[in-house]
């Protein structure tokens, strides 16, 4: 036996199976049918709680940008409408219009909503992968802190 064969043999019979799909890594099927099933099983579940995590965080960025924009828009409002005769028609007419600018926050609300709709669903996803994992036997924790 090699030493490539040894490593495998103690790679698909350990811990690594949740830790490698726990982190992300991809699975490159090296293990032996004997085993690859279990190993299969405990990949899947460290998967599925790497998902979560990955989904949760990924909303978050389009959350803040919303955020940020509605933020700007209503910056812009309330110059366009303390401006009152220090803007010309041209500036005016550049700038667009205040009720343009309502109907964009209007948008991006509903945006924001279903962003948060989504982010609930998905700590949900995260919250049933870190059950499946301790009904495995992985020591997991559920750490909102981690995808929040």
């Amino acid at each position: 036996m090699d030493w490539r064969e040894a490593g495998l043999i103690v790679y698909c019979i350990q811990d690594s199976d949740y830790w490698e799909g726990r982190n992300g890594a991809g699975y490159q099927r090296v293990c032996q049918a004997s085993s690859e099933s279990a190993f299969l099983a405990g990949y899947r579940a460290g998967q599925s709680v790497f998902d979560a995590i990955e989904k949760v965080l990924s909303i978050r960025p389009e959350m803040a940008s919303a955020k940020d924009r509605i933020g700007s828009l209503e910056n812009e409002i309330r110059k366009l409408e303390s401006a009152d005769g220090e803007i010309d028609d041209e500036e005016r007419k550049l700038a667009g219009n205040v009720e343009d600018r309502r109907r964009e926050i209007g948008k991006l609300e509903d945006q924001l909503e279903s962003l948060q709709v989504l982010r609930a669903v998905t700590i949900a996803e995260y919250a049933r992968a870190i059950k499946k994992a301790r009904n495995l036997g992985y020591p997991e924790e559920f750490l909102l802190d981690e995808v929040l």
